[in-house]
């Protein structure tokens, strides 16, 4: 048995009397004096100094009257109640000091001390013990049997007491809740006495009738409130039908309720100001439980509402396109209407009065093909009280044949009887639209079916609506027939590559389906049994016109023809790439070489022709190579290696570039002051825009004009302009300048050369770069052509690849152009440069900070470099300081120094490049000039140009395969690598990750007809494209990595 907190064990019924208690709502309640009385009793019955009604609930024992204690509860594990309601009789405990359960209880031992107690449970009706009336003493001792019965007996009175509070309490709520449905409730309300006399009445018979409750209490319900005429009537009638004279009083409306539980009749109520009102008047008898009649309660419903909502049905009837009406089924006979609106015209072409009794006009009316299902869905309808829903034909005496649809909703009557109300409406106009609407739809069924187009449709939950004959057949089976789990057996989808898994969140009809519009995403298919098809797809969400989802459809066309066109473009583009750009680098270098007297002097009658064919070499080289950058632009593959660049640097290598070719026309190439900026460009392919700029500015210039190359900063853009006096451009040729293959005149395709491609090219380049391109021409007055890029903070440029942190020299020059050159010169070869055009702007730079090394001039403004040499080995801290004199009047200045001084060399101008690269590359690192270089390329014409042309840099080892290239790695060291990509035995990019493995920090350089891949670009110090390097670059390109190398390489 469980136990109760004090270790009184808990009543069995606990769970239960907790509930009781609870009910009687008597705990935490005020004091009240008929308890008290009790307790009074109690205590004087029974000569204690304490008496209690205690009441035990959960966790504490509660008060709610006590004599001579000044607690209101105490806890339930102190107290002596929790055993006394364990039982149905007295609890008595003479000496609770000699009574283990209580001997140590605070209650006993301290105040108040007990050592007596005696509780009388307080026992229910329902047989629950909610607690006791006890009485407690400060002394031992024992209740006499006249107090015991006394006792008991005064409990038995607190528990008729709590009874008789909570039949009070429940009285009054239900008298609270009657009246609060009296007050509250919207239908006339009028309570009578037994002779009819009104006794109450609510507000809304108050607002009904006009009067207020004082004016109508106490008077007769029947003389001020019914048409005394209708009154009599029903007197009289109800007279005769129960055989005894009735008065036209009240008793007509009580005479049935006498007998029965309540009667509702139609009356008409007279208001206060005279009104009738229609009612449907309820009378009950209110009696109470011996059956005696208290009175009675009528409830009135307004039916005023009722017939003008008749009006009003009738009204808007006439105004529906069909027929509403009533049809009626009796027991015995044929159905009949006994309503029928107005509309019964348009449905059945009749009038109402020839449906009223019968329906024969109506069933004639009806096709005869469609009268017997008619007839039975009636039946039906009547038998199972369904609803009647159906269309049928109609042959109407104006109209001809029309379909209508018929819907009611029958009830069953109290005479058994079934009464249907409907209504039926023309849908011919409906009917005709369905049948055109499947005719659509049976066309458009053919047309997707007969589509080269896969097309496929979902609802909004992504199940399959159509899965037309194509996309059947491109996936191997029909899969909307199909489980989602049973598709993976007929296909699988992949990424555009072909070899990716498609993501089912990659899915463009799911993609779609979440709401994104998909256009050309390129999916393959593979289904069983069949070679891979690779699609592009086109989805969209659908939406219904208030805007839900409705689901979702893609469109798919076949681009496997297209794809394989690609690639044999590609294959074709690859072809050229090696098997013309190879051959074409060796004839235009041999052709250079010979010219430029590499291999002796060249005869006079000889000159001529050589020249040009190596003039026509490099324009065939140009033609491939901008059929090829075409080719890469517009399918998107070509790569761009963006850095931050000094605008300064840009323009300065681009008029260096195109110099020559200015000369050679005559033409004098003008660069003016540019902006101190920078832009986050792909220095060669801006090159490549600029060059192209330049070189027809000066093909179209006269012998002797200017072409400027000029800059102008315009918020955070920088314009880029070549300016020319050429013939200028035809309005004619504006629009079309851009396109490609585009000349002004077909002729000049001959007489100036040129692709055509020129500008279309740096058009996509520039664009690329996030640039804009444009002219500014006027026929007969030159030509600007421009370009704007976005500049970019100094603190946001990425510096380029080529920049370099390597040893800083100081370059002492007073000639600004040779000053400008050298710096040029020696920064592409990876040095840092600064400029000092005095003895004096040398000295505070030698002071601020250290040098590597210097150049100087002898001849300076301010005195001679000579005296600069002297200053320098004076100074400890620049006594070793590497020095090249750089002069025209070198060979007096050694003379001067009487050898007192050893420089790292003497140079005259003009500047020997070569030369000056290579006694810097002496001075600070110690090793011989002429480095080793591993040409790897299965071309031999080729492999010997390249090594005429850098014989002066370095010597050339060939090795025409990779496992030739492996071997001379493996036997002798190397100072750079040129690596040609298509090799017999295999791909130069194989050789790379070895190179960085096994040689780290040997420089490589790809020298091919191929392209190097975005990702290889940080694995080479360089990838030039055969055919499109010139020997000056190549040679330059040499000069800068060969001699920054601090150690050979293994």
């Amino acid at each position: 048995m469980a136990l109760a907190p004090s270790g009184a064990a808990l009543p069995a019924d606990e769970t239960a009397r907790l509930a009781e208690l609870e009910r009687y709502g008597l705990l935490d309640s005020p004091a009240e004096e008929a308890f008290d009385d009790f307790s009074q009793l109690a205590a004087l019955l029974c000569d204690t100094p304490i008496a209690l009604i205690s009441l035990v609930d959960e966790q504490r024992q509660w008060f709610k009257s006590r004599v001579g204690l000044d607690a209101c509860e105490t806890t339930r594990e102190l107290a002596f109640c929790a055993h006394a309601i364990l039982a149905n009789q007295l609890f008595e405990v003479p000496n609770a000091l000699e009574d283990p359960r209580f001997c140590a209880n605070p209650l006993v031992t301290e105040a108040p001390h007990i050592r007596f107690y005696a509780g009388m449970p307080l026992t229910t009706s329902s047989g629950h013990n909610l607690g006791t009336l006890c009485v407690i003493d400060r002394r031992p001792r024992q209740l006499s049997a006249p107090q015991r019965d006394g006792l008991a007996r005064l409990a038995r009175q607190v528990v008729r007491l709590c009874e008789l509070r909570l039949n009070m309490r429940r009285q009054a709520e239900q008298a609270a809740l009657q009246r609060a449905i009296f007050s509250s409730a919207g239908t006339a309300i009028i309570a009578t006495t037994p002779d009819g006399a009104i006794s109450s009445v609510n507000p809304a018979a108050e607002q009904l009738l006009g009067y207020t409750e004082e004016l109508l209490l106490d008077r007769p319900f029947a003389d001020t409130l019914l048409d005394p005429e209708q009154l009599a009537r029903r007197a009289t009638a109800l007279g005769h039908k129960l055989a005894q004279a009735i008065a036209a009083d009240f008793s007509v409306l009580v005479a049935k309720t006498r007998y029965a539980q309540n009667t509702s009749r139609e009356w008409s109520y007279v208001r206060q100001d005279g009104m009738h009102l229609p009612v449907l008047l309820t009378v009950s008898a209110i009696c109470d439980e011996q059956d005696t009649l208290l009175g009675f309660l009528t409830i009135a419903q307004d039916l005023s509402q009722r017939e003008q909502a008749q009006q009003r049905l009738k009204q808007i009837a006439a105004q529906l396109p069909g027929m509403v009406f009533q049809a009626l089924l009796p027991k015995q006979g044929t159905i009949r209407f006994p309503y029928a609106s107005e509309g019964i015209q348009d449905i059945y072409g009749l009038a109402r009065g020839e449906v009223r009794e019968n329906t024969e006009a109506v069933l004639a009316a009806i096709h005869e093909d469609d009268r017997d299902s008619v007839s039975q869905a009636i039946l039906r309808s009547a038998r199972e009280l369904s609803q009647w829903h159906q269309e049928y034909r109609v042959r109407h005496p104006r109209k001809g044949l029309i379909w209508v649809e018929g819907k009611a909703t029958p009830q069953r009557q109290a005479d058994d009887t079934v009464i249907w109300h409907g209504v039926i409406t023309d849908i011919s106009e409906r009917k005709h639209g369905q049948a055109e609407l499947e005719q659509q739809q049976e066309m458009n069924r053919r047309l997707l079916e007969a589509l080269a187009e896969g097309v496929i449709a979902c609802d909004a939950q992504g199940q399959l609506t159509l899965f037309n004959d194509t996309a059947q057949q491109w996936h191997g089976a029909d899969i909307s027939q199909l489980a989602p789990e049973q598709w993976g057996d007929h296909y699988d989808l992949f990424e555009a590559d072909g070899l990716t898994p498609l993501a089912t969140d990659r899915i463009p009809l799911l993609r779609a389906l979440l709401g994104e519009r998909v256009r050309e995403a390129e999916i393959s298919i593979v289904a069983k049994g069949q070679a891979p098809r690779f699609v592009t797809t086109n989805a969209v969400p659908l939406f219904t016109p208030g805007g839900d989802r409705l689901g979702a459809v893609a469109v798919m066309h076949d681009i496997t023809e297209r794809k394989r066109i690609e690639r044999i473009q590609r294959e074709f583009v690859s072809t050229v790439s090696h098997e013309l750009r190879t051959p074409l680098t060796s004839i235009a270098g041999s052709l250079g070489l010979i010219n430029g007297g590499a291999l002796g002097e060249v005869p006079a009658d000889m000159q001529h022709m050589l020249s040009i064919a190596h003039h026509n070499s490099l324009r065939l080289s140009h033609l491939i190579n901008d059929l090829l950058d075409m080719d890469k632009l517009v399918a998107g593959k070509m790569t761009f290696d963006l850095h931050g660049h000094e605008l300064a640097s840009l323009l300065n290598d681009s008029q260096t570039s195109n110099q020559a070719y200015a000369e050679q026309h005559g033409v004098q190439l003008i660069l003016e002051e540019c902006p101190s900026i920078h832009l986050h460009v792909d220095a060669m392919r801006l090159q490549q825009v600029l060059a192209n700029f330049l070189s027809n500015a000066i093909k179209f210039s006269p012998p002797g004009a200017q072409v400027r190359l000029h800059s102008a900063l315009h918020r955070n853009r920088v314009r880029i302009s070549v300016s020319d006096l050429g013939p200028g451009i035809p309005a004619s040729f504006h629009a079309g300048i851009f396109q490609k293959f585009s000349q002004a005149d077909a002729s000049d395709s001959r007489q100036k050369g040129g692709t055509g491609l020129g500008l279309a090219i740096s058009k996509e380049l520039i664009e690329r770069m996030s640039g804009q391109i444009g002219f500014d021409s006027v026929e007969g007055q030159g030509a600007t052509f421009w370009c704007e890029l976005p500049v970019v903070e100094r603190s946001a440029v990425i510096p380029a690849a080529e920049e370099s942190n390597g040893p800083c020299l100081l370059v002492v020059e007073d000639e600004a152009d040779i000053a400008h050159l050298l710096r040029l010169l020696l920064q592409r070869a990876g040095y840092r440069v600064m400029l000092a055009a005095s003895l004096g702007e040398a000295r505070a730079l030698l002071a601020e900070q250290h040098f590597d090394a210097l150049t100087l001039d002898l001849r300076l403004p301010d005195g001679s470099g000579l005296q600069l040499i002297r200053e320098l080995r004076d100074d400890p801290a620049t006594l070793t300081l590497p020095v090249l004199v750089i002069s025209a009047a070198s060979d007096a200045g050694r003379l001067s120094l009487n050898g007192g001084f050893q420089a790292v060399d003497w140079l005259d101008k003009p500047i020997d490049q070569q030369r000056l690269l290579a006694s810097l590359s002496q001075a600070l690192h110690g090793f011989p000039a002429k480095t080793r270089v591993l040409h790897i390329e299965d071309d031999a014409d080729l492999r010997q140009v390249i090594a005429e042309q850098g014989r002066a840099l370095a010597d050339f080892v060939s090795a025409s395969s990779l496992a030739q290239a492996r071997q001379q790695l493996a036997q002798g060291n190397f100072d750079l690598v040129l690596l040609d990509l298509s090799l017999p035995d295999g791909n130069g990019l194989e050789l790379l990750d070895e190179l960085h493995q096994h040689h780290p920090g040997l420089p490589v350089v790809v020298l091919s007809a191929h392209e190097l891949p975005a990702e290889q670009l940080g694995q080479v110090e360089a990838a030039l494209a055969k055919s499109r390097i010139d020997a000056q670059h190549f040679l330059q390109l040499l000069g800068r990595l060969l001699p920054a190398k601090e150690n050979r390489h293994a």
